[in-house]
């Protein structure tokens, strides 16, 4: 019988043995759909990282300010007026009026007065030239004849809000105007971040022959000892707070910090530990805090501790959107805000001297003024330099707490 022969063979190849096989092109679809949906992805995370950071910078910088005052931020109004000074002081010299001849009254509006020798109608565009260029406005004015005088009011702010008056007299009455030597603006300095040690840029401060106020973290190594030492050093001593900021900060506030989802017991109870561990602080300021000090609620609990004890309070203003000011005073706790930080992302010391000699001038021109440093080698090097040297008929250095007793309700 014939047997038959099996063969054996291997299907037939369709594609050269030097070419790939190719995906079925509905795997090829989704993988393009998947890879093109992560780049718009990554995109568009690129995209909102640089917006954000754009608005930051905005809102940080003057026309931001603006913004922020027209819809109501206490701080950024403040700024605005000391800006809005600024520029209408500016006007002033531009029509060649000597700064003797200008009396400036603090208040809400503030007033300035003027003794005019040139045309009111000049001075009247002078100023609101300068003042609209950096960003505000003249509100209203008028012209009218006093006891042989002339006379120009002007009241001016931003969009919403007055920050000043502005009265120019012209004529005999302009030279009653000319005031008496002006006493000696106030300068508080407020060194944070004590607590850590007791190294050589602390004693070379706590030496200085001037009045400044040292602000202590609460259960550091050295924080008692830190108190201890300002004490005999004869330097003012202040709590100084840890409360939560935005998300993100580094590095973070450290051990007894607030947050805003502590019930209002777990606030005073932490308040309450970190004042018992500095006893004798005469106040306290925030260290950092630009998420905390934004509730108003949170910070009520905390002036109603600093009430019952009698402790002043030192918004830092780590944010524009604080509400310390607010609760301080709601609560009836004596209160000032930081005026400016000298050196807040800055080690150089040829910077932190310009901060410092700006901040003195405020002193000088508005009567007082509050810094805020870092215990740092570049902002001591400065202090050291600069403070021993003010001739106290100018600015003169005060303990915070002399401020507060010395300042006018707000």
């Amino acid at each position: 019988m014939a047997t038959t022969a099996s063969v054996s063979f291997r299907p037939f190849q369709l594609l050269h043995p030097g070419i790939r096989s190719m995906s079925p092109p509905h795997r090829r679809s989704s993988r393009s759909r998947r890879e093109r949906g992560l780049r718009r992805g990554l995109w568009l995370l690129l995209v909102l990282a640089v917006a954000g950071t754009g608005a930051l910078l905005w809102l940080r910088s003057e026309a931001g300010g603006i913004w922020l005052a027209e819809r109501g931020v206490q701080s950024a109004r403040e700024h605005n007026a000391a800006v809005f000074e600024e520029a209408v002081l500016q006007g002033l010299a531009d029509c060649g009026v000597p700064s003797d001849s200008v009396v400036l009254h603090p208040g809400n509006p503030a007033l300035i007065e003027v003794g005019a020798t040139g045309d009111l109608r000049s001075l009247n565009l002078a100023v609101t030239t300068r003042v609209e260029a950096r960003g505000g406005c003249v509100q209203w004015g008028e012209r009218w004849e006093k006891d042989g005088s002339s006379v120009l009011e002007l009241r001016l702010g931003g969009r919403g809000y007055l920050t000043h008056r502005l009265i120019a007299t012209r004529g005999p009455g302009a030279h009653a105007l000319k005031p008496p030597p002006p006493p000696a603006g106030l300068l508080a300095i407020v060194v944070d971040d004590w607590g850590h040690n007791l190294n050589r840029t602390a004693r070379a401060l706590l030496d200085l022959p001037v009045p400044i106020t040292v602000a202590i973290l609460p259960e550091r190594p050295r924080s008692l000892r830190v108190l201890n030492e300002a004490r005999r050093a004869g330097k003012e001593a202040i709590l100084h707070m840890p409360m939560q900021p935005v998300e993100g900060s580094s590095p973070g506030p450290g051990p007894l910090a607030l947050t805003v989802d502590m019930s209002d017991e777990e606030i005073r109870r932490t308040v309450e530990r970190a004042l018992d561990g500095l006893p004798e602080v005469v106040g306290m300021n925030n260290h950092m805090g630009s998420e905390f000090t934004r509730h108003r609620h949170q910070m009520d609990v905390v002036m109603e501790i600093l009430a019952q004890r009698g402790l002043f309070f030192l918004d830092s203003l780590t944010t524009p959107r604080s509400k310390g000011w607010e609760a301080a005073h709601s609560r009836g706790v004596p209160t000032l805000r930081n005026d400016l930080f000298l050196d807040l992302d800055v080690d150089d010391p040829v910077e932190i001297r310009r901060r410092l000699d700006h901040l003195i001038e405020k002193a000088r021109r508005r009567g007082r003024a509050v810094g805020i440093g870092h215990l740092t080698a570049a902002t001591a090097q400065v202090l050291q330099e600069v403070l021993p040297a003010l001739d106290p008929t100018d600015v003169r250095c005060v303990f915070l707490s002399e401020l507060v007793r010395l300042s006018p309700a707000d």
